[in-house]
């Protein structure tokens, strides 16, 4: 075999060292400089460095002993792994903060942990935590305070009772389960709508729009006197202690003066309403187009500031009363009466404006209102949402961004303007002031182009 001239003369084979490289302090080793750590001036590879306890911090790109190594293999900072890791409050496992879960409580859980020791409430959607929450007889989930808003205990058996089930006793205010329920008293407590005749005067309305409304109560005494007195039918509501009456479809100035007898004739035997009743009012909306739907659903949602300033507190977003979670992205996706019908349906029925009544009805239903049996305040409602229809089904979306821009104040006048009715706008600028929002700050509104 042929000897090279470095094996003739004895000397070491040469290693060739590219001019790149640098040489490991510590096993003299070469290595790129980009696989190289530096620490107190001396050069390691990073197979010599991560022995010795120091790494680059795979986020931040600093050299560090503090370092922390995740599940993945990379190493960082101490401070970079905490904000990019957490540790598991249940199992103790690390989790990327991206895929964790955390707690009203501020801690933090992985998702399979968070799902066994927390649940959403069914009603008020609060997160709950699984020890402290009450499930009904169909597997769904509540919060201590929907579970008792929502359900009633029989006071024979003891089991529970949604409120749409419940019976209440007039004679001795328990309630009862449909098998318990003593029933005295009650033979004659149902019947159905009397007789309506819409009149062809709209002097006082000034809309031609049909509408309905339902009046609960807390007691009704003698109710049954009402019977073929009133156009209003009377029927047993599950949630509240009384009966509610409904009226039928109503129309023009002769529905608002049926509107007033029966609350007359409410009044003259001493009927009561509490805070668990509602005054819910239905406005038929069938002959719009979806458009012009839409555009009313939208002037309702821009307008809920100076609405909810009409009404007392408690009815602001309460639990079947809430602002709505739809916006106008999902109005402007409805191209005709089948998207609104679907897309009514699926829309939650305890919100302020209920869009879910137009697939059952082919109305909106306003929740907003206190409860009352005042009939000047119950057709002041009215005409006030009639004309607001009215007018808004003409609107664009863009218009009426453009109207209802401002704040409550501005909003007030746009609908004083809307409703061209100086008796209606005191009557409401004064409703608000009483429930502690000044909306008439001058002493004569300007008007507001609408």
């Amino acid at each position: 075999m042929q000897m090279t001239f470095g094996s003739t003369v004895g000397m070491e084979p040469v290693v060739p060292v590219r001019e790149d490289w640098v040489e490991c302090a510590e096993c003299g080793g070469y290595t790129y400089p980009s696989d190289s750590i530096e620490v107190d001036g001396r050069v390691l590879c990073s197979d010599c460095a991560n022995s010795a306890g120091w790494a680059h911090c795979s986020d931040c790109g600093k050299v560090t002993d503090d370092n922390a190594c995740s599940e993945d293999g990379d190493y960082y900072c101490q401070s970079c792994y905490d904000e990019k890791y957490v540790k598991c409050e249940s199992c103790d496992c690390e989790v990327c903060k991206e895929d964790a879960r955390q707690s009203d409580c501020r801690d933090w859980y992985c998702e399979e942990c968070y799902n066994e020791t927390f649940f959403s409430c069914e009603h008020c959607s609060s997160e709950v935590c699984n020890d402290s929450g009450r499930t009904d007889e169909n597997g769904n989930c509540y919060c201590e305070s929907c579970y008792s808003d929502l359900y009633s205990s029989c006071e024979t058996c003891g089991c529970e009772v949604h409120r749409d089930n419940v019976c209440y006793c007039e004679r001795d205010g328990n309630a009862y389960c449909e098998d318990h329920y003593p029933g005295e008293g009650r033979d004659d407590a149902e019947w159905s709508h009397g007789r309506f005749r819409a009149g062809a005067t709209c002097k006082e309305i000034r809309s031609q729009r049909k509408f309905g409304v339902e009046l609960e109560t807390s007691a009704c005494p003698d109710h049954s006197d009402l019977e073929g007195n009133t156009c209003f039918d009377c029927r047993e509501d599950g949630s509240i202690k009384g009966m509610e009456f409904t009226s039928p479809v109503l129309s023009s100035d002769a529905g608002l003066a049926a509107i007033r007898d029966f609350c007359h004739h409410a009044g003259q035997l001493d009927f009561e309403v509490d805070r668990d009743c509602g005054f819910h009012a239905h406005f038929d909306v069938k002959s719009l187009s979806a458009g012009q739907k839409s555009s009313v659903a939208y002037a309702y949602k821009l307008t809920y500031d100076v609405w909810a300033a009409f009404v007392n507190e408690s009815r602001r977003n309460n639990h079947y009363c809430k602002s709505v979670p739809w916006d106008r992205s999902s109005l402007e996706a409805l191209e005709d009466g089948d998207d609104w019908r679907r897309f009514s349906y699926n829309t939650d029925r305890y919100t302020w404006i209920n869009l879910n009544a137009y697939s059952k009805h082919g109305t909106f239903e306003v929740r907003l209102h206190t409860a009352t049996l005042d009939g000047d305040k119950v057709c002041n409602w009215i005409k006030a949402h009639t004309r607001f229809i009215d007018w808004a089904r003409d609107k664009t979306l863009d218009e009426l961004e453009g109207i209802f821009a401002g704040s409550a104040k501005s909003k007030f006048r746009a609908l004083a303007t809307i409703w061209a009715d100086s008796e209606l706008s005191d009557f409401y600028g004064c409703r608000a002031k009483k429930n502690g929002t000044d909306l008439t700050t001058v002493r004569k509104m300007q008007p507001v182009a609408v």
